[in-house]
């Protein structure tokens, strides 16, 4: 199983907050998680970082998951909260 690192980006360019996903000692991400302008969870995967196959078990999904899933509330009520 890969190990993954998740980092949580404020960006003052974009309403919510959102999330690059690495594998754990990569210094480029391989996906971000983010929220649209109309709240809705995205996920972007990068392939121009990399030359290799990422290669995801189960249990990486569902982390990703987990992560995307405790994310999105605390990032629409912040950037709500900012629009205002």
């Amino acid at each position: 199983m890969v190990k993954l690192r998740f980092e949580q980006v404020g960006d003052i360019n974009t309403t919510y907050n959102y999330i690059q996903v690495f594998v754990a000692n990569d210094t480029q991400p391989f996906m971000e998680i983010s929220i649209s302008e109309d709240k809705v969870l995205s996920f972007v995967i990068f392939f121009e970082y990399y030359n290799d196959n990422i290669y995801l078990s189960l249990e990486n999904w569902l982390e990703i998951y987990e992560m995307a899933n405790s994310f999105y509330p605390n990032a629409i009520k912040n950037g709500d909260a900012l629009k205002e």
